[in-house]
């Protein structure tokens, strides 16, 4: 009989509820089983057995035996299972027992049967489910906690094959984490011997933590024990060279953050010395990576903890442990707690300006820090850039450090320098009114920033921050005019700068130059009378004597055509592909999602600009923000789940179809885009006509969007190939225009009218409307008499195609709407559709509207025709109105309109005619 084990061991809890079995007793029930071929209870005697013992080597060796004998009981009756059997007892033997050699027989070398566990186990979760069933988790997990053999090929192979069973069918995890106890789990780590299977047996065991969450939220539970041993041990991997490389040591990091699984855990991590002790240590920390990671195990911690009672105390113990360290006389511990505080500012600001807000501390920290040494004013300076998110903050920092600050800003280490200037950047940006007394040059400021980053740098870490914190400056001081023009007026810092997304060591300046970029090419957002004033009213108040001059040079430096100018300089300077390449999810899938949000934004700024549009699309811009409007690659999602923007990625499909929709107005289609692109676009444009913009702005912005989305998609729909068309239809567009055509912005009507009468020329939307079932026939037909005129224009041009079906005729002569219902038979009353018909032929008021009136004329012509034509009872109708007269003017009276617009009319006028005659 084949063995069925049951899926998962039972809990410590559980096992703590069973009856009371001595090993003895339950191998001596799985012999007595196997006696009796029921290998499927001996089996289960078995791994109960091991609940007691999970390392047991009696037990495994009779799971292992149990196996062989199971196996050649059932050699003839199911190969498939016997397989599985042979592998996992060849894979978790090390040769030397006899029963690890009549298995190798059928299976081969130990490596070679883990390598097929590996292939079995890779996505199949009926065949894990298999393994599970035979003991593979039994015999797997004892053999990763040995090391009797020395081969990392094997040893990883083993790994991987628990990684799979554990991803495919996580209720395994606390079978596996059952294993992991305090005193097995240094040697489960010690049997890895390089750093590739150190690496997957940290992954593993976070894996396993991560899925555990459920299982661990007990702290009186051997398995939340076993969870928090694990994390030590990750924490232990975190330490500096020799002991562990960086790989390890960032693997160890992004381990540990993953395994912070639930609020006990977090809990447990800061509120324990040594814990705490060892995660802001690393705020010192000579890698980049490590130190930039600390902030992300903050976010964790503080996201897990939910209930108010846990939240207090994990802000106790963080707040307990930064103060001790800020108040301890020790130079270096000082500066570990000013580091530590602004990593905290990274993941929780509130939190952080709480405690940066201690009656006395500011000014105890600027009276030590002064005259002090280096690394110390470095610390604070941090510390004070990261303190100026929060408003709070930024008052205190302005009342106190100022002349700090512009000490330190003119320092001769540039790193010093840079840093303070960066945060004097920040004050200003958030609109604090520096001291008369404290000078700032903003512009000589972003000269010492450019020439940070044109400087010749090498792998020092300090090169690297000065660079970061150069950005950073730049990224706050473009938000001014003048700024602006002086990056875009130094071709080679802009060429420089743009090319620097291309280098891997690079990734950590992404978001500020994407930030720099966005704000040379943003437009001025429009402003009423009322804004404006306000804002020079602010604006006199902050510095009255320069106020009148610097208004108007920063209305000329941010109008349109400078902005326009900026970006075509962008554009010249390869920003394009290389914002692009940034924010790909194939090239850079560790981007995050608030570096796609401004690479979206800059494109859609760049768009802005007729002038750029075949540029952007010969540069692959089109394909790329279609990209841009999908959902982040799920290894963004994973790596950025704490990021600080929650909407980015709904941000970012929003500017990525804006920027498409730009494009697509003024570009021939049928040159521009092939056929499946053209229909691609029709998605990201649809969702930007919702009921509420995923951006975030203004309703006029929501507005202008619906509007150009409209336009848009009217321009794909005028394709001579009909797959645009078609998939407009499938994917639900008629219903959104037809309620458009209801807004309260006369051009987003206009541009849905103009939208629906392309879309005639699809087969199922003209049987729709021809068959006038549908209220938007009825809308059609009242905008036919609207005041604007392209929206007369598209409503009466829709109708020209839909009275080619006589349904659509006789909806027309029975439409009366707020006018008495009139009998086909009577001429007392004409209906009010008629009456929008023939006042299409209505001659011009004035000579102004001559080429306006032609077009009209022209419409209503083919209308009157085809009604005519429809039937005899409707041409009779039209007749009794008074069609003919007005369709002899229309060939007898001169017309100056451009001599084709007055041929085109009169030939309509004569057909309509026509078909009168031929009733």
């Amino acid at each position: 009989m084949a063995l069925a084990g049951e899926s998962s061991a039972p809990s410590s809890t559980a096992a703590a509820a069973m009856p009371a079995h001595t090993k003895q007793s339950l191998l001596a029930d799985a012999a007595q089983h196997a006696q009796a071929n029921d290998y499927d209870l001996a089996l289960s005697s078995l791994k109960t057995a091991l609940t007691l013992d999970r390392t047991d080597t009696e037990v495994i060796t009779a799971v292992r035996d149990l196996l062989v004998e199971a196996a050649k009981h059932n050699k003839q009756q199911d190969n498939g299972r016997t397989a599985i059997y042979h592998l996992l007892t060849t894979a978790t033997s090390s040769g030397n027992d006899q029963e690890g050699k009549e298995a190798s027989l059928l299976s081969g070398a130990p490596l070679e049967a883990a390598q097929k566990l590996v292939a079995v186990s890779s996505s199949d979760p009926a065949a894990c489910q298999r393994l599970i069933d035979n003991g593979a988790i039994e015999l797997l997990l004892p053999a990763l906690l040995r090391k009797t053999n020395a081969n990392e090929l094997l040893r990883a192979a083993l790994l991987k094959t628990v990684s799979n069973i554990v991803s495919v069918v996580p209720t395994t995890a606390p079978l596996v984490l059952a294993y992991f106890t305090p005193s097995k789990l240094s040697a489960f780590f010690a049997a890895s011997t390089t750093n590739s299977t150190t690496r997957q047996s940290l992954d593993l065991a976070s894996a396993v933590v991560h899925l555990s969450a459920s299982s661990t939220d007990d702290p009186k539970d051997s398995l939340f024990e076993n969870a928090l041993a694990v994390l030590t041990v990750l924490a232990g991997h975190m330490q500096p060279p020799p002991q562990n490389t960086d790989t390890v040591r960032t693997s160890a990091f992004g381990a540990l953050i993953r395994a912070i699984a639930n609020e006990q855990l977090a809990l447990a991590l800061v509120s324990r010395e040594d814990n705490a002790t060892m995660l802001f240590s690393l705020v010192q920390d000579s890698n980049d990576k490590i130190r930039g990671l600390v902030p992300a195990a903050l976010v964790r911690i503080f996201d897990q903890v939910r209930t108010t009672q846990n939240r207090q105390a994990v802000q106790e113990a963080v707040a307990k442990h930064i103060l001790t360290c800020l108040e301890s006389p020790e130079p270096l511990v000082k500066a570990k707690g000013l580091l530590a505080l602004g990593a905290v500012f990274q993941a929780n600001s509130p939190f952080a300006a709480s405690i940066f807000s201690t009656p006395g501390l500011l000014e105890s920290l600027l009276d030590c820090v002064e005259m002090d040494s280096t690394e110390r004013c470095m610390a604070l300076l941090e510390l004070l850039s990261s303190a100026c998110t929060a408003k709070e903050c930024r008052a205190l920092i302005s009342g106190n450090c100022m002349p700090f600050l512009t000490t330190m800003s003119k320092h001769t280490n540039r790193h010093l320098s840079s840093t303070a200037a960066v945060t004097l950047t920040k004050l200003h940006a958030a609109g604090i009114d520096l001291p008369q007394t404290t000078h700032v040059d903003f512009a000589a400021m972003a000269d010492s920033f450019i020439a940070v980053l044109l400087a010749p740098t090498d792998t020092d870490s300090t090169d690297m921050q000065s660079q970061i914190r150069a950005v950073e400056g730049l990224a706050y001081l473009t938000m001014q005019p003048q700024i602006k023009e002086r990056i875009t007026a130094h071709p080679t810092f802009l060429k420089h700068l743009i090319g620097s997304t291309s280098a891997a060591d690079r990734r950590a300046t992404y978001f500020g130059i994407a930030t720099i970029l966005s704000n040379l090419t943003d437009f001025r957002k429009k402003l009423t009378q009322e804004e404006e004033q306000v804002r020079k009213l602010r604006r006199m108040a902050k510095d009255a004597p320069l106020t009148a001059e610097n208004a108007d040079e920063d209305s000329v430096l941010n109008n349109d055509d400078r902005v326009m100018i900026r970006g075509i300089k962008v554009v010249q300077h390869g920003g394009v592909p290389a914002l692009l390449a940034v924010a790909s999810s194939t090239k850079h899938p560790d981007t995050t999602p608030r570096v796609r949000a401004l690479v979206a934004r800059v494109m859609c700024n760049l768009a802005g600009n007729k002038k750029l549009h075949s540029i952007l699309v010969q540069q692959g811009a089109t394909r790329a923000l279609l990209d841009l409007t999908r959902p982040p690659p799920s290894s963004v999602a994973a790596a950025t789940a704490h990021d600080p923007d929650p909407d980015a990625s709904a941000t970012t499909a929003f500017f990525a179809a804006h920027a498409i929709a730009k494009i697509a107005i003024t570009l021939d289609p049928n040159l521009a885009f092939q056929a499946q692109l053209a229909a691609d676009l029709v998605r990201p444009l649809l969702a930007l006509l919702g009921p509420a913009s995923a951006a975030g702005s203004a309703a006029p912005l929501s507005q202008l969007a619906q509007f150009e989305a409209l336009m848009a998609l009217t321009n794909l729909g005028s394709m001579a190939d009909p797959a645009v068309r078609a998939r407009i239809v499938h994917a639900g567009g008629i219903p959104i225009f037809e309620n458009l055509l209801f807004s309260d912005h006369f051009m987003i009507r206009r541009a849905a009218t103009e939208t629906l009468c392309n879309m005639m020329f699809q087969p199922e939307v003209f049987d729709t409307y021809a068959a006038a079932v549908t209220p938007g026939f009825r809308m059609i037909l009242a905008l036919a008499d609207a005041d604007d005129f392209p929206t007369r224009r598209a409503a009466s041009g829709a109708l020209a195609i839909l009275t080619t079906a006589e349904a659509a005729c006789r909806r027309i002569v029975q439409e009366t709407f707020d006018t008495p219902a009139a009998s086909t038979t009577s001429t007392a009353t004409t209906p009010r559709g008629v009456q929008i018909i023939l006042s299409l032929l209505a001659p011009p008021e004035n000579a102004q509207q001559l080429g306006e009136a032609a077009e009209l004329q022209h419409r209503g012509a083919e209308c009157v025709k085809n009604m005519a034509a429809a039937a005899n009872d409707i041409a009779r109708m039209l007749q009794d109105a008074g069609a003919i007269p007005l369709l002899t003017a229309l060939t007898s009276s001169p017309c100056t309109a451009p001599d084709r617009q007055t041929a085109v009319v009169q030939q309509a006028a004569q057909d309509a005619i026509a078909a009168f005659m031929n009733k």
